[in-house]
């Protein structure tokens, strides 16, 4: 009995495919927890933290997008990021992912 090589190179794809759907899934729950960081960044400091958090580092622009769209200066956003840096050491990144309850 000879084996199919379309059954196998089928089998292969479809292997490919499930893989990249959990990664999907894995790059879906970390944007996801992005936003709910942000959110809580809004809360805690400021929605203009939370802006310039969620335009650097969960949309990926870059800190002169970032100063632009956030309408202030690059020096501003980075004291921001600063701000937020420290609430995360002091509340922990759990924390700030599930929001003052969630942990």
């Amino acid at each position: 009995m000879t084996s199919d090589p379309t059954a196998s190179i089928s089998a292969a794809i479809i292997s490919a495919e499930e893989a990249l759907a959990r990664l999907v899934r894995e790059f879906e729950k970390t944007i996801d927890d992005g936003y709910k960081a942000c959110h809580t960044i809004g809360l805690a400091v400021s929605q203009d933290a939370a802006l310039v958090m969620q335009l650097y580092f969960v949309d990926g622009k870059s800190w002169s997008e970032t100063s632009r769209i956030a309408h202030m200066s690059r020096s501003s956003c980075l004291r921001m990021r600063n701000q937020v840096f420290e609430l995360t050491d002091d509340i922990g990144v759990a924390r700030l992912v599930n929001g003052w309850s969630g942990v």
